[in-house]
């Protein structure tokens, strides 16, 4: 489960990157859809690691450890 957090921090850290280059990329290029579906895909990926990650935590040993999660309203 620690690696799976390990690997969303590292995706959400992508996906900054990546925000941060579409806002300063040409907004004419045809390319730009194709970078705005890898954000929606990198977003994807952090979303499905951070519940892979939870999933595993709540099995085995760490069952009991693992502290709910609640968004917020």
């Amino acid at each position: 489960g620690a690696y799976l957090h390990f690997a969303r921090s590292v995706s959400r850290r992508a996906e900054r990157i990546l925000t941060n280059y579409i806002d300063n990329f040409d907004q004419d290029s045809s390319s730009s859809e194709n970078l705005y579906s890898l954000l929606s895909f990198v977003n994807r990926l952090s979303d499905w690691l951070f519940t892979a990650a939870r999933y595993l935590n709540t099995r085995g040993e760490n069952k009991d450890r693992e502290t709910i999660w609640k968004p917020k309203d």
